[in-house]
This record gives C-alpha cells, sequence and structure tokens, in this order.
C-alpha cells in the first residue's frame, strides 16, 4: 500500500518511535504520535506533534486520532506485556478487549487492539514502514562467524521457537549443545538470556525469531546495545535474528561492541 501523508503513531519505549518519526520525516510525511505516560521517551515531542495518554485510556487515543483525521497508525517501541498485571486504571474499550480475547498473551492482545481501531476507522500498518535503515540485513554481522556447533544450536532453536511461537509464548530461546536452557516468557529477552546463560554456565547461543503467524503490525524482534551487554556479562557468545524481521537499535556501535566481546551475530 503507498503510505499516506498523514500518520498516526502509538509510541511504546525504546527508541524505535524516534527512529520512526525521524525517517518518515525524510519521506515528507507528518507524524502524529500517542505518547504513553511512563513508556514513551519525552524525546518524541522534538520529533512529532505529541499527544499523552496513560496506558489504559483507549477511547482517549481514538479521540485524538479522529480530532487529527488519522486513517492509518504505526505501533512502535516496546509496551511490556506485565502491563497488564500492574495495577493499570482501563476504561471501557480496553475492558471489552480484556474480556474478548481468547487469552492475554501478546499477539492476542495486540490484534484486539488493531481490531478496535479497525471499527473505529484507523488502519494499523506494517511496523517495518520507515524501518529500513535498521532492519537486519541476512549475513554474519559481526567479524567472528559462528562455529559448526553454534550453527546446529541455531537450527535447534529455530525448530523449538517454531513450536513455542506458534503457542505465543516468546520470541527467543537460549540453548547450549542442542538442549533447551531458557523460553522466553513475559520476563524479556534480557531475562531469559540471563537464567539460560547461568544454567548453560556461559558460552551458549541465543535465537529470536519472529514468531510462525507473526503479525508483521506490532511486537517486531528488537535487540541492541543492551541485548548485547546482557550477553556480555553473562558469557552468552552467540546471537542468531531473523533477517529483514528484526530492528538492531544503534547498529553500529551494537556490532562493535559484539566484536569486543567475541560475540557473533548472524541473521538468518
Amino acid at each position: 500500500m503507498s503510505i499516506p501523508r498523514k500518520i498516526g503513531l502509538i509510541a511504546g519505549g525504546d527508541e524505535l518511535p524516534l527512529i520512526f518519526s525521524r525517517e518518515a520525516a525524510k519521506d515528507g510525511e507528518e507524524v502524529v504520535a500517542i505518547a504513553i505516560d511512563g513508556y514513551t521517551s519525552p524525546e518524541i515531542e522534538r520529533m512529532a506533534k505529541t499527544y499523552w495518554i496513560k496506558g489504559g485510556e483507549f477511547d482517549k487515543l481514538v479521540e485524538i486520532f479522529r480530532k487529527e483525521k488519522i486513517q492509518h497508525a504505526v505501533m512502535e517501541g516496546k509496551i511490556p506485556q506485565s502491563i497488564i498485571f500492574s495495577d493499570l486504571r482501563v476504561d471501557s474499550r480496553v475492558e471489552a478487549i480484556l474480556k474478548r480475547v481468547k487469552n492475554k498473551q501478546t499477539q492476542s492482545l495486540l490484534a484486539a487492539v488493531a481490531d478496535e481501531l479497525e471499527k473505529a476507522g484507523i488502519s494499523l500498518m506494517d511496523a517495518r514502514t520507515h524501518l529500513e535503515p535498521v532492519l537486519a540485513g541476512k549475513g554474519i554481522l559481526t567479524g567472528r562467524e559462528p562455529s559448526e556447533a553454534e550453527w546446529a544450536d541455531i537450527g535447534f532453536g529455530r525448530n523449538v521457537l517454531l513450536v513455542t511461537g506458534s503457542l505465543d509464548v516468546g520470541q527467543s530461546v537460549v540453548v547450549k549443545n542442542q538442549a533447551i536452557l531458557a523460553i522466553e516468557a513475559i520476563e524479556g529477552t534480557d531475562s531469559a538470556i540471563q537464567r539460560g546463560a547461568i544454567l548453560g554456565k556461559r558460552e551458549v547461543v541465543v535465537v529470536k525469531m519472529t514468531k510462525p503467524d507473526q503479525d508483521m503490525r506490532f511486537d517486531l524482534p528488537v535487540i541492541g546495545k543492551r541485548t548485547i551487554e546482557t550477553m556480555s556479562e553473562y558469557g552468552a557468545v552467540m546471537l542468531a535474528v531473523e533477517a529483514e524481521k528484526t530492528v538492531i537499535l544503534n547498529k553500529r556501535e551494537t556490532v562493535e561492541k559484539a566484536d569486543a566481546a567475541g560475540i557473533s551475530i548472524v541473521a538468518v
């Protein structure tokens, strides 16, 4: 589809909303951002026309987009799944979504949000829109190539994620010698790496992929400097991601950190 001249942005945490806004501006698009208290960087106000809401204010989000005549929007940045277990006050529309979903897993929740936006006349676009500069290109991204054993663990990890991903569990698995050490759940990738590396006594392999039925409108896999710092601290030595579907924040610095730590990154 052609990209509209005015795009709504539902902005979560990390740098993705900022990257999206910057790249959209380069292409002449006007961005109207919905920023979420406690999650979105205040820097978004420098990049786009910004409205602030609280986590459970879906009605307010729709009202703002309607006022701004937004018909197409993107969802960028991390909003932890664990937010649903926090002391969050939600409006009637969010209550209806939570009652309607078959489970409280990420894909189910976000798909229900997308459906609710569609009912309001707002279509969610592919989250990779304007993110081409930060997507992982296929190949070995670092100086060190994976060993034969690491390639075997990568293949094993991908097969594991085909199964767990179909259950909407998580995007990452930590393996060693083709044994599962940790599967990412609600705690997030960094905590799964820590758990798996401790159990594997270092030199573990991390595989991070989209789910088999991944809706590319939201929840893109993301890695960055912090991922590498966690791997380095706990002794993980290999990171495999999915090419053209994984975002690498601060790509150059992330690769440099990996090289300095002897960590191999490959996009398959």
